[in-house]
């Protein structure tokens, strides 16, 4: 799997190996990202359940599609918006022991011609 231009799969199972994270809780914002499928696959390839917290599910579900077949069942999604308070109520009822919390997710306003309103 292809995770950027630098980073494969293969190379974080060879270089990415911890017996410390095995069967622990990891939850990492933006985890679908271009920096955060990096957290996320680390998570995965050491044996962790991860919850990916996001506004898209689209972007979490190419990522999904993407990781190999063993680790998909251990990989899920919440919709987290904190502009939505609703979304924040959801996320803070995790049922599981938070192990790892990775505060990764970004909002990205490029462009000379996007309206900054907020």
């Amino acid at each position: 799997m292809q995770l950027d231009p630098f980073i494969n799969f293969s190379f974080l199972k060879k270089q990415y190996r911890y017996k410390s994270l095995k069967k622990k809780f990891a939850i990492v914002t933006g985890g679908a990202g271009r920096i955060g499928s990096v957290f996320s696959s680390i998570f995965l390839i050491n044996d962790c359940e991860v919850l990916i917290l996001s506004r898209d599910e689209s972007k979490f579900l190419e990522f999904k599609k993407n990781i190999p077949a063993k680790y998909k069942n251990k990989i899920s999604w919440k919709k987290l918006d904190l502009t939505d308070p609703k979304t924040i109520e959801d996320c803070v009822k995790v049922n599981s022991k938070i192990d790892f919390l990775v505060n990764n997710a970004a909002n990205h306003y490029r462009g000379e011609n996007f309206n900054y309103d907020y």
